[in-house]
């Protein structure tokens, strides 16, 4: 069929061939045109309207188009969409080429290895190598190409692996094609490569040629066979997606999870650290904390929240130098003010050394490296801020001031995007581009002389000089005056006002223009080359510049939150401590999106042993967000962050876990109550002593007796076995006398108030456990019906006083066979009680009798009376 496909298509096809994955967008004329499945596929994605061209095998091939100007929004869109895109060019004018235009790929764009300037999140390809023997470990590496962040660890479960890849939120994973994942494991783009890229021969030898370095040991990968696979597999297919030799990254860091305090996906879900539960970006915490003033400081925020500090001396000295630049507003407002100037330096070094890069980046390089020597300079008012500073700086000032003065010299105040779109290169920087110009510019003045001229040598008043595209400069002559040619004139075009005529002269003129015109194109496109690859060859010590501004920044933003919000300075304990002591605590979100004032509490865990608090109280009373707050105390704490209390004092954490919530998770055939036993089972599995434990509502997806059961069993093994600290919220009120079974737990409830049968919220804190969770109250909130929640009333009554059959279901008595009032017999039967004149003791009459003390437990008795006596008192 190949033979019926013109020669264009039969190219388009080609090129198709050698890159199957992702979408080929291939330049005709003012469009990038795309063809069979491609257009099918895009048109769906993008919304475009789907045509046909010739016929191919009886069919008309299916085609897609988009304008070439537009070409990057839908480049953005397929992105977003985890579909990668591949652009086929044009490589020479189409006006001068002989026969069919020579085009080429010129990029290729996949979800995990764009480099995009304007978006300041991280962007991860994660690769993972599977075992190949029996020792062997699941491999993975991550990969920032804009940033130049390569890492890599090992596991012993592809599950962890996975989680890992859902932690960093990796945009793209390329695995074997014979490795089968859980479904719904990964929600990125899922590329499947030959195992041969993933095989522990070579991998050594290939990182190495990706890093530019002859040993691999200066990183700790000397004997890392698993991690080296999962890297090398990483490092071939960033390659391959680039047209250039990718030879910005020189480091590659092998971590383990123990390094930082973990947070796994599940808790940084629950905590909404970067995204709410709905999904959104407003309303989660590094959102509500974002106060940075770069992009590389958002990144390091980002980095901080997602895997905060172990080492208590790295604590310490940020918070130093937050505590520094709280100290001195005037410092910090000048910092920010530099900050404000620096942009994505890190992405803009990524791009020059991919071949890249245009005159308004190179601009924008060259404000960020010179905030580096005036922020040295300002920052001398600081002992600690000036001797932290200076001791990077230094080792970078040899090779990044010269840059930026270089660059400063050489480009004007604010160069175009595109470089040819109008001057990029300062006069005085180069003589012999300041000679190219000074024709090129003076053209309209040497065509005014020229066509003066001519005029008086000729006495044709209404002479003109005139030039199109298809003539160039010619002489335009009314017929009126065209007896006064002169002979030398040639004539070249006839129109109804006059001719138009060329001239030796004028063509000698016209030459140099385009002469001087082409050669300080030329000289202009060589020069900024050579800024380019001066700048990219110093790509490694802008990575180090722009990590200290980022840093820099991290802390200024955190200056600014305290002050801004009355953070105070956690103080840090060493693990064994074994303490975690917040005094008037706040959440950082809720405080400051409530309409309400925000009722701060005092949490003490681990103070006289007590380190597992069960905490119950009512319905919307604020139990979640309590332990949230405790949760995301100690995260900003060890992040380096002033934390939102009075005081706060505890020890470092290993691990924080969280269950908070739940939902299906139809993708894996999960129910709600799986989901809640499946994170369970990981935190018992993984918590140690050293951890921080919330769990919020253990059981209630189940039969009442069964989730009460295995509640009851998971907070022994937490206080027995595990014996972390941990706030265990719960509704399943029985739980509360663990505290007089166990010496380390303490009971605490959310205060409530009730009034004219109406309740009220305190949000307080309290010694204690509560004895109702005022359900029915928070459903008349809610709106439900009074008829409902009438019945639920007289439904509740009877649950109390007859409890649940054999069944484990509740003892129901039917709505039209429950006793009405006035026909009650008596406990001790005879006749009807007389009816009294308060509704209360009715109701009060009612339920005792109903109430059989065989199968009444004291607890329950207990309850039933407290709920009388407030009756009463009413």
């Amino acid at each position: 069929m190949a033979e019926t496909l013109s020669p264009m298509m039969l190219h388009y096809v080609e090129v198709k061939d050698q890159n199957p994955r992702g979408l080929l967008f291939y330049r005709v004329g003012d469009f990038y045109e795309l063809f069979f499945d491609d257009a099918r596929g895009a048109a769906e994605l993008l919304d475009l309207t789907c045509t046909s061209r010739q016929n191919h095998g009886g069919e008309p091939i299916p085609m897609a188009g988009v304008p070439h100007h537009a070409l990057q929004t839908y480049v953005d869109r397929c992105l977003a969409q985890g579909v990668s895109v591949v652009v086929c060019d044009q490589l020479e004018d189409a006006a001068l080429a002989k026969g069919m235009v020579k085009r080429g790929v010129t990029r290729i764009e996949t979800p995990g290895t764009v480099v995009q300037e304007d978006q300041p999140e991280q962007v991860f390809l994660a690769a993972i190598a599977p075992p190949e023997r029996g020792k062997d470990r699941w491999g993975l590496a991550l990969l920032d190409l804009g940033c130049a962040d390569f890492r890599c660890t090992d596991f012993d479960r592809l599950e962890e692996a996975l989680e890992e890849t859902l932690r960093f939120d990796a945009r793209e994973l390329i695995i074997p094609e014979d490795l089968e994942l859980p479904p719904g494991a990964f929600h990125g783009a899922l590329v499947p490569l030959d195992r041969g890229w993933f095989r522990r021969k070579g991998a050594a030898q290939q990182v190495a040629d990706f890093l530019s370095v002859h040993d691999l040991a200066a990183f700790g990968l000397a004997d890392a066979p698993d991690r080296l696979a999962a890297a090398a597999a990483a490092s071939r297919y960033a390659r391959s997606t680039r047209s250039t030799e990718v030879n910005h990254v020189h480091v590659l860091r092998s971590y383990e999870r123990s390094d930082r305090l973990h947070l796994d996906g599940a808790t940084l879900r629950n905590l909404e650290v970067f995204h709410t539960l709905s999904g959104q970006r407003d309303g989660a915490l590094f959102k509500t904390l974002d106060r940075c003033a770069t992009p590389g400081g958002k990144r390091a925020l980002a980095e901080s929240l997602r895997a905060p500090l172990l080492e208590q001396q790295a604590i310490e000295a940020r918070l130093d130098r937050c505590d520094a630049l709280l100290r001195d507003h005037s410092l910090r407002t000048s910092v920010r003010e530099h900050l404000r100037r620096v942009g994505d330096l890190e992405r803009i070094a990524s791009r020059l050394s991919l071949g890249g890069g245009n005159p308004r980046q190179l601009r924008v390089l060259a404000d960020g490296l010179n905030s580096l020597p005036d922020l040295a300079s300002l920052l001398q008012s600081s002992e600690l801020l000036q001797g932290w500073f200076m001791g990077r700086w230094e080792s970078l000032e040899a090779d990044l001031r010269p840059l930026a003065m270089e660059l400063n010299l050489a480009l004007v105040e604010r160069p175009p995007v595109r470089r040819g779109d109008g001057d990029s290169i300062a006069d005085g920087y180069d003589q012999n581009l300041d000679q190219a110009r000074n024709l090129a510019r003076h053209s309209a003045e040497a065509i005014e002389a020229f066509a003066a001229a001519q005029i008086e040598a000729t006495g044709i008043p209404t002479l003109k000089v005139k030039q199109n595209k298809v003539f160039g400069y010619f002489i335009e002559v009314s017929n009126r005056y065209t007896d006064k040619v002169p002979d030398h004139y040639r004539r070249k075009q006839t129109i109804a006002t006059g001719e138009r005529y060329i001239e030796d002269e004028l063509d000698g003129l016209a030459e140099a223009i385009q002469a001087a015109q082409t050669e300080s194109d030329a000289l202009e496109a060589e020069l900024f080359q050579s800024l380019r690859d001066r700048a990219a060859g110093l790509a490694g010590a802008i990575f180090e510049g722009a990590q200290l501004l980022a840093e820099l920044d991290l802390a200024a933003c955190f200056a600014d939150l305290a002050d801004r919000h009355g953070y105070v300075r956690p103080e840090i304990l060493p693990a064994d401590d074994h303490v975690v002591e917040l005094r008037a605590s706040r959440h950082p979100v809720v405080e400051r999106s409530t309409t309400e004032p925000f009722v701060a509490n005092d949490i003490v865990l681990g103070k006289g042993g007590k380190r597992l608090i069960i905490l119950t109280g009512p319905n919307m009373g604020g139990k979640s967000t309590v332990m949230r707050q405790v949760a995301l105390s100690v995260l900003m704490g060890q992040a380096g962050c002033f934390v939102p209390a009075e005081s706060a004092r505890f020890a470092l954490r290993d691990r924080i876990f969280t269950r908070v919530g739940a939902s299906d998770d139809l993708s894996q055939g999960r129910s709600t109550f799986m989901v809640e036993m499946t994170e369970t089972a990981n935190i018992l599995h993984h918590a140690t002593k050293n951890s921080l434990v919330i769990l919020d509502e253990i059981g209630r997806g189940t039969a009442t007796f069964d989730g009460l059961s295995l509640a009851w069993s998971v907070a022994e093994d937490l206080h027995d076995r595990v014996q972390a600290l941990g706030l265990f919220a719960t509704h399943y009120h029985e739980l509360c006398e663990l505290a007089s079974s166990r010496d380390h737990v303490v009971n605490m409830q959310l205060a409530v108030r009730e009034w004219s049968g109406d309740i009220v919220f305190m949000r307080q804190l309290e010694p204690g456990g509560a004895s109702r969770s005022y359900g029915i109250q928070v459903a008349r909130l809610a709106g439900l019906p009074p008829e409902v929640i009438g019945r639920a009333r007289e439904l509740l009554l009877q649950l109390e006083m007859r409890q649940v059959n054999r069944g484990d279901s509740p003892a129901i008595v039917p709505q039209d066979e429950a006793p009405k009032s006035g026909n009650q017999l008596s406990l001790f039967g005879g006749p009807p009680p007389a009816q009294h004149q308060n509704p209360a003791v009715d109701e009060i009459l009612r339920t005792l009798t109903r109430v059989d003390p065989m199968t009444t437990t004291p607890m329950q008795a207990l309850r039933i009376l407290e709920r009388l006596r407030k009756k009463l008192l009413d």
